[in-house]
């Protein structure tokens, strides 16, 4: 039987359905669909998670900003005495502590985001908040604010700690990378690195220090102030590590500010500054502000109008300097030279620099120190040199000191009244026929300028170089205590081409040779170890020995007493205090006194002055010795000064030391 058959009929290819497999199709199951769901739970719960994480890091982020936001609280008392003692000191671990937090948090979110644990938008972020807080947020360091210090403490702390954290990292990685080698090498490193820096930095660290000129050292016999060398010596440890200068240009580099000359100088070439010895005691307290509201403009030098002026701001190129012209007042010379006084010296040349403890003197000043030493044991036929290795201060502060100094009482002394104000010694000079003269390089009368409501008075010296130190480059009116500029700064502090204290030095200089024949007391003022590096101070030793070589050489230091000192010792010290170090307190409260006497003077007082030189001595006893060298042998005064037979067994109760800053031990 045959069969039909039903021919191919050949279709398009295109038509057929498609008979491809799909593999990933083909082995699909049904829980293939559940997995697909569970991705989605990962990719949202993972969503979820960086939500959350990134939540966390803002409320810490804004928590660690709120932090140091509310450290910035002004000083709600009127003068710096009272809010370094009332508000800085009993907030001050607050404050560390608070700013500290802070800088974790901000270190440990940059750390966070560099290892993409959170959003690496968080490194800029916090850079920047730390930057705009550190720098930008409060830039304001006066008396009462203290915004500009709390940002520096941010910026160094967060820098420390991302130091510290960097090393950490770096450590594991070798961990990581070399576990043998790291965990003996690193530690090992450690120890002999430890054991060098001990023997070549810190074992003989305080070999000299109980050590002054003229080969002496401190003597601790019988039942008087015995002062222990301290166990390290962490000053000279230290010495030259935080030297900022260094790494700044030296004062030929400055430049002028075209916006400050405009706004607080006349339109002219010339510009004299005032004579703030005519001042009023309203003009005087404080002072900068009437200095600058009294500029005068002057076509020249030359000018009329700059006839009585003895310091000039030239403006007329585009390096402006100063120059100072101390002129001789003859009427005053006429005046002074009919009173007729019995003074042990002709002339007295006093510099007080704040801060500067008398073992610091030695170490930052070696050439000054090295003058002073040229007068000891019987070096120099015509004056002798003497230390108090045991002068005290009676407050690690400025203001109980000066106090006592130039007015010769205490700021609680029952028997002050301000219906009988007390003028300081400068008045005594004047009264015996001493032309006076002062200059210093900050914008005050003296340190004492704040206190306004006591009872004291302001005598104004015949001639001031004050108004120099108020340059507005220098002297910031709005944030005087800035850390890198100003009077307190941390750098040198330089101004129209020259250190601040060589403006100085030039005044001193000149008023010194122009009454050269007269009686005259100098009173130079320095602030240059009053920061917290330790180092500034260094700076000004090259032109200090040469301005005093100078006045001996030309024999313009004939019959004159020279006397060196301070009100305490440096009480700006950061984490040595923190740290509690021997050295630190001891030194706060052993600030510097050194002098150098005519032999007429030695030759009657010596004996009584050598052995002060190891007994407890305060601003007390000097502010009587500087009374006695004006009033001569019959001052009153005289006994219970640094030429008197002090008592050897005084005690830190006896001369008024707070209680609990004793720095002697008595057996």
């Amino acid at each position: 039987m045959q069969k039909n058959i039903v021919p191919y009929a050949p279709v398009e290819e295109l038509d057929q359905p498609d008979q491809s497999i799909d593999v990933d199709t083909k082995l699909s199951t049904p829980t293939d669909s559940v997995s697909g769901t569970c991705n989605s739970c990962d990719e949202k719960k993972e969503n979820k998670g960086y939500l959350k994480k990134t939540l966390i890091t803002l409320t810490f982020f804004t928590f660690a900003h709120a932090l140091f936001i509310i450290c910035n609280q002004k000083c709600p008392y009127d003068d710096a005495t009272t809010c370094a003692r009332n508000f800085i000191y009993p907030n001050l671990a607050r404050w560390a502590a608070q700013i500290i937090i802070a800088s974790i948090i901000f270190v440990t979110i940059i750390y966070q985001a560099a290892y993409g644990r959170i959003s690496r938008f968080f490194i800029l972020g916090t850079v920047t908040d730390i930057i705009y807080l550190g720098i930008y947020y409060h830039p304001i360091l006066s008396a009462k604010d203290y915004g500009q210090m709390f940002g520096y403490f941010l910026i160094v702390c967060c820098g420390s700690l991302s130091l510290i954290l960097g090393i950490v990292v770096s450590i594991r990685a070798c961990l990581r990378k070399n576990p043998l080698y790291t965990t003996i090498g690193i530690p090992l490193s450690f120890v002999i690195f430890c054991i060098v820096f001990y023997f070549t930095r810190v074992q003989h660290s305080c070999d000299h220090w109980n050590q002054g000129i003229g080969n002496e050292v401190i003597i601790n016999d019988g039942n008087t102030c015995q002062v222990r060398t301290p166990p390290v010596c962490v000053y000279e440890v230290t010495s030259g590590w935080f030297d900022i200068s260094k790494l700044t240009n030296s004062c030929s580099k400055f430049k002028a500010d075209s916006d400050i000359l405009e706004q607080y100088y006349p339109d002219s070439p010339i510009v004299g500054f005032p004579r703030t010895e005519k001042f009023t005691q309203k003009q005087r307290l404080p002072i900068q502000k009437a200095v600058l509201e009294s500029m005068i403009p002057l076509s020249s030098i030359n000018d009329p109008a700059a006839q009585d002026l003895e310091i000039f701001l030239d403006k007329s190129t585009s390096h402006p300097k100063y120059h100072i012209n101390v002129k001789r007042n003859q009427e005053l010379v006429n005046e002074r030279s009919k009173i007729q006084s019995e003074s042990l010296v002709k002339n007295v040349l006093v510099i007080y620099i704040d801060a500067l403890s008398r073992a610091n003197a030695l170490r930052k000043l070696p050439k000054t120190m090295k003058w002073f030493d040229s007068f000891t044991n019987n070096k120099n036929p015509s004056a002798d040199a003497f230390q108090f290795f045991k002068y005290h201060s009676i407050a690690p502060y400025t203001y109980p000191n000066l106090y006592e100094a130039l007015y010769g009482k205490h700021p609680q002394d029952p028997t002050l009244s301000k219906a009988k104000p007390i003028e300081s010694f400068v008045k005594q000079y004047q009264e015996k026929g001493f032309i006076t003269g002062h200059a210093t390089d900050f914008c005050q009368t003296s340190p004492l300028d704040i206190a306004t409501d006591e009872p004291i008075l302001d005598t104004p010296y015949d001639h001031e170089g004050i108004s120099l130190a108020c340059d507005p480059h220098y002297h910031d009116p709005i944030s005087p205590y800035k850390v890198l500029q100003g009077p307190y700064s941390s750098v040198r502090r330089c101004l129209y081409g020259k250190d601040v204290y060589e403006h100085v030095y030039d005044y001193g200089n000149q008023f010194w040779r122009s009454y050269k024949d007269e009686k005259k007391i100098l009173y130079l003022d320095f602030l240059n170890a009053h920061e917290g590096t330790n180092e500034v101070v260094k700076y000004m030793d090259n032109d200090l020995s040469s301005f005093l070589n100078n006045l001996q050489k030309d024999g313009l230091l004939e019959d004159t007493a020279v006397v060196l000192y301070a009100d305490h010792g440096l009480h700006m010290n950061g984490i040595f205090t923190l740290l509690d170090i021997n050295q630190v307190h001891s030194e706060i409260f052993l600030p510097s006194l050194f002098t150098v006497l005519p032999k007429k003077v030695t030759e009657k007082f010596g004996n009584n002055i050598k052995a002060n030189e190891q007994t407890l001595v305060s601003a007390h006893e000097l502010h009587n010795f500087f009374f006695s060298l004006a009033e001569g042998e019959k001052s009153n005064k005289l006994e219970k000064s640094l030429l008197g037979p002090l008592a050897p067994g005084t005690s830190c109760s006896d001369i008024g030391v707070m209680e609990g800053r004793c720095a002697c031990k008595f057996y």
